[in-house]
């Protein structure tokens, strides 16, 4: 909507015109229990976060979905997810969504925001899903 109403095709122009410095994101996180418990530093290979690993490759997110690290630790590519095979309402509502009390602010958010936006950073944010 930003590239139409200032007639351009690059989000540069748009930075420039609204005195925007650059962009930032501080989003919420959702908390996971059972997750955390099962959480670990990836087995071997380069470091990649903690995780549910099945193998040196092979990671599961919070949300249940599967991602496969490839050849080199160069990519990722998401293997399966907690959705991908309902085929009714039912099904979807079957998965076990997380709650409001579930979601994490970062520590200091306002302050943090506040002093991104000082310094002319666009400041986005929002709640991963699978």
């Amino acid at each position: 909507m930003l590239l139409t109403h200032f007639a351009t095709d690059d989000f540069e122009v748009v930075r420039k015109e609204l005195g925007i410095e650059g962009w930032a994101d501080l989003s919420p996180k959702v908390f996971f229990p059972d997750f955390e418990a099962k959480a670990t530093e990836r087995p071997a290979g380069t470091p990649w976060g903690r995780w549910i690993w099945r193998d040196s490759r092979t990671y599961e997110d919070g949300w249940g979905v599967v991602y496969r690290v490839g050849e080199g630790d160069w990519y990722e590519e998401r293997v399966s997810g907690p959705l991908e095979n309902c085929e009714t309402v039912d099904d979807v509502l079957a998965y076990d969504f997380p709650t409001v009390e579930q979601i994490r602010d970062p520590e200091d958010y306002a302050q943090r925001v506040d002093v991104m936006k000082r310094s002319n950073l666009f400041v986005g944010a929002g709640i991963p899903n699978p």
